[in-house]
This record gives C-alpha cells, sequence and structure tokens, in this order.
C-alpha cells in the first residue's frame, strides 16, 4: 500500500488588510487552510504518487518527504508562489512535481484579507 501523510502545516497571517472579505481570527486561518488541503490536493496527490509507484522500476526511490511553501493571496484566496524547500524536501523531482501540480488552482474560500504563508509537508512511503 502506498501512504502519504500530511505531516505539517503552519500558517502566519502577515499585516496586510483590505477592504472587504474575511478576517480570521487565531488558528482558523491554519486550520481552514489546512482542510482545503487535505480536501483537495491530498487526493490529487495520492492519485499522482500511486501512477508513479506504478509506472516505477524502483518504487522505493520515490519514498521521502517533500515539503512545499506558498502564499494564500489576500482577496482571492489563491494559494501562489508554491516552491519546493529544499533543505526540508528529499523526494525526487517527479514526487515534487505531483505536489505542486496538486497544489495548482486551490483557493481558500471565502478569501482572507490578510496575507497568510504556509509551509506544509508530506511523507511519501511505498509499502
Amino acid at each position: 500500500m502506498n501512504k502519504i501523510i500530511a505531516a505539517l502545516a503552519v500558517l502566519a497571517p502577515l499585516a496586510s488588510v483590505a477592504c472587504g472579505g474575511a478576517i480570521r481570527v487565531g488558528d482558523a486561518y491554519r486550520d481552514d487552510t489546512v482542510k482545503l488541503v487535505q480536501a483537495q490536493a491530498n487526493p490529487r496527490i495520492q492519485q499522482c504518487f500511486q501512477a508513479l509507484v506504478k509506472a516505477s522500476p524502483s518504487p522505493k526511490t520515490l519514498e521521502g518527504t517533500t515539503t512545499v511553501s506558498f502564499v494564500v493571496a489576500p482577496e482571492t484566496g489563491l494559494l501562489a508562489n508554491a516552491a519546493i524547500v529544499p533543505g526540508a524536501t528529499t523526494t525526487q523531482d517527479p514526487v515534487n512535481q505531483c505536489v505542486l501540480a496538486s497544489l495548482t488552482g486551490l483557493k481558500l474560500d471565502p478569501p482572507d484579507n490578510v496575507e497568510g504563508d504556509g509551509t506544509f509537508a508530506w511523507q511519501f512511503a511505498v509499502q
């Protein structure tokens, strides 16, 4: 069985406020972003990873951790500027590309007035 674990989720709202939209208080920003990633990105990541495992002559080489940072854009809620965190990532590029592609187009709804910085890590294992 292939296993993916969303291991880490941290969001820190920055001090940028505009008109309209929501302003999340406390842990709500982090919690809402975690729910978004779990509901929409994780199934895409799982499907992509399973396809890589099936196609790989050495699936164990796909194991490791992929860590991604991104910004939650104010007013639109779009996850933007997603990038691999090199020092915290041990997976090969095909796995990293699965994760980045799975975050494309995700949107926090309702959007927040404040920009958020997010970092998520996924642990990949082939069993």
